[in-house]
């Protein structure tokens, strides 16, 4: 049985528990591979024979070990994995020492290559990749039990794009072998700071994440989920290295690949319709004649700013010195920091509803106290977040949006309406950025 933990639109499923094994079907043999006695060794042939590669080095994580808490920074893992049989590379992951129980588990599968050949059984582009499971479905057990929970909210060992974390039951304390590698930022994967264990990050092997990441998938017959992968996601093999990666590189998403158009533009525009602002609409031909008056104005070098105040179907706030700016990034171009910004935004307005909630249960606040407390918060943090917003191309309709992304910073452009490319009007677009 699969266990599933919710996530608000996703969840998260994990490892369920194991128990603990009997030593000797595990890694009480790694001492004797690789030992012959004299009668096994056969005769010279008196041809010189080149050396054999030297054994890999084998570490004990063994809580109680040789290796302490504090040592086990000094190693790092080297995943390598492949799609289809076909390999995509190595993923490179440094641990925290914030984190010492898991980071130990951890390092204990990976040199024992316990991963070797499972797979990633589910992925999700804008969340992360889960993988570490011998049953390949979400319900295998690892061979050391269950180990506690070392969650933390502190962002620094937060959820973001690379980070490594382990995946669990319903209980915190249910982690065994599974993981899962974060191939986003996104409020999704944010939302899991504080309930599950993230514990290292990649420090090199971004191309191999996404090449996993952008497996196509399919919806899960069972749950629904959209993670089922339609090709064979492994890791053909773990390897534990003591000192410092021999190569490292930045964990972020990198861009797609744009055609040459920017990544993110900054425009002004207002929409001309037949609705307007007035009580009694316009005619079509009317708001066509008063787009076309409009660009003239703009084209003659008018107030950009006073024609957005003049012509917008929307009057803009007053006290915007910018009114109708938008910044606005490509399609599939990462904007985390603005999604983290308004997140914690959206959050402080959830959580300053349940603190004065209380005061509404003992009578100290009347509901329509409650409901202006709420509305002036939220307007207050709206107008803060407001200059960090950045909007999808995909906000936008096709024509608007193409005609923003191919003019030149200072051109000024009039999109004409049209049912499917400029639905509700004409569009005067100015490019800023």
């Amino acid at each position: 049985m699969k266990l599933q933990a919710p996530l608000l639109a996703l969840a998260l499923l994990c490892a369920c528990p194991a128990s603990e094994t009997d030593a000797g079907d595990g890694g009480e043999t790694a001492g004797t591979q690789g030992q012959t006695s004299a009668a096994d060794t056969p005769a010279s042939d008196g041809l010189e024979t080149p050396p054999a590669d030297p054994p890999a080095e084998v570490f004990d994580f063994a809580p109680g070990g040789p290796i302490t808490d504090a040592e086990l920074t000094e190693f790092h893992v080297e995943m390598t994995c492949a799609i289809g049989g076909e390999s995509v590379g190595t993923m490179t992951f440094a641990l925290w020492k914030e984190m010492p129980i898991t980071a130990r588990n951890f390092l204990r599968y990976c040199a024992e290559d316990f991963y070797a050949g499972t797979s990633f059984h589910r992925i999700m582009r804008e969340a992360m990749v889960q993988g570490g499971d011998p049953a390949g479905d979400g319900t295998g057990k690892g061979s050391y039990g269950t180990i506690a929970s070392e969650a933390t909210l502190n962002r620094e060992f937060g959820h973001r794009y690379g980070v490594l974390a382990m995946a669990r039951g319903e209980e915190p304390d249910s982690a065994s072998c599974q993981f899962y590698v974060c191939c986003a930022d996104t409020p999704g994967i944010w939302e899991l700071d504080g309930e599950y264990t993230a514990f290292g990050t990649l420090v090199h092997g971004v191309a191999a994440l996404e090449a996993i990441a952008s497996v196509q998938v399919v919806r899960d017959p069972e749950g629904g989920e959209r993670s089922v992968p339609l090709e064979v996601v492994t890791v053909t093999g773990t390897r534990v290295v003591r000192g410092a990666p021999a190569r490292t590189e930045t964990a972020e998403r990198p861009l797609p690949d744009l055609g040459g158009e920017p990544a993110f533009v900054r425009v002004q525009f207002f929409v001309v319709s037949e609705a307007g602002r007035d009580p009694v609409p316009r005619t079509y031909a009317e708001a066509q004649a008063l787009a076309d008056f409009a660009i003239e104005r703009a084209g003659k070098g008018e107030d950009f700013s006073a024609l957005v105040r003049e012509y917008s179907d929307v009057e803009p706030p007053a006290d915007d010195p910018l009114p109708g700016t938008e910044r606005v990034a490509n399609t599939g171009v990462p904007t985390s920091k603005s999604l983290r910004r308004h997140y914690e935004g959206m959050k402080e307005i959830a959580d300053y509803r349940r603190e004065i909630y209380d005061d509404v249960q003992m009578g100290l606040l009347s509901s329509d106290q409650f409901r202006n407390m709420i509305n002036e918060r939220r307007t207050e943090v709206l107008v803060r977040l407001r200059p960090h917003i950045v909007k999808q191309r995909a906000d936008f309709p096709k024509g608007v949006a193409n005609a923003m992304f191919t003019m030149k910073v200072g051109e000024i452009v009039r999109v004409d309406q049209h049912p499917s490319l400029a639905p509700g009007g004409w569009y005067v677009i100015k490019r800023l950025e």
